[in-house]
């Protein structure tokens, strides 16, 4: 990556982006429209993997977020570059929508697991603490309307600031994910900031 001019705002993960909201909503949408519940039952069945997956690429994503920003953080005083998001206005309830619907989602994948499978599944408690420090982020950055350099990013108290090492390990895995797109590669460099 190059920060010659200052540091991207998004460094590639844009390109990959799925809502989860939306491909949770269809899923819904497919099972919901069979009358048998054990045509329910399978197509939920055939779905389940297939959202967990998009869940963990979704929380994935929101590490990345969090990972990049620690890095861009230590290279120092810098400008952020193609910060779509500078200068428009801050809406808590809009920019948490997508967090709600995921946190939401957590208690119907309990329920609705115990429904159609006859167990309850349960999310990884790491996915959780991810999503949450997330949040933070975007709330104490007010969704980053205000950030022009890399001083004006506040990183969560709870995150730290990992050796160099650890930074050049984390960039080098960016640059991968921005080239595969597979931002659940993330989740095991959690423990080097939390």
């Amino acid at each position: 990556m190059d920060f010659e001019k200052g540091a991207l705002f998004d460094p590639g993960f844009m390109q990959h982006i799925q809502v989860f909201s939306q491909n949770v909503e269809y899923a819904y949408y497919t099972i919901e429209r069979y009358k048998n519940f054990n045509q329910k039952k399978n197509c939920y069945k055939m779905f389940f993997p297939k959202i967990n997956s998009l869940l963990n690429e979704t929380i994935g994503f929101y590490l990345g977020c969090l990972l990049w920003a620690v890095y861009i953080k230590n290279k120092g005083s810098m400008p952020i570059l193609n910060n779509y998001c500078y200068g428009g206005d801050y809406s808590h309830d809009v920019t948490m929508e997508e967090i709600h619907y995921i946190e939401n989602y957590f208690e119907r994948m309990k329920k609705d697991s115990k429904y159609y499978t006859g167990k309850e599944e349960s999310v990884n408690p790491k996915l959780f603490e991810i999503l949450e420090l997330y949040k933070e982020f975007l709330a104490e950055n007010e969704g980053f309307t205000k950030a022009q350099k890399t001083d004006d990013i506040k990183i969560p108290s709870n995150l730290k600031t990992p050796p160099s090492a650890d930074l050049e390990l984390i960039l080098d895995k960016i640059e991968e994910v921005v080239k595969t797109g597979k931002f659940s590669e993330f989740l095991p460099l959690y423990d080097k900031v939390s």
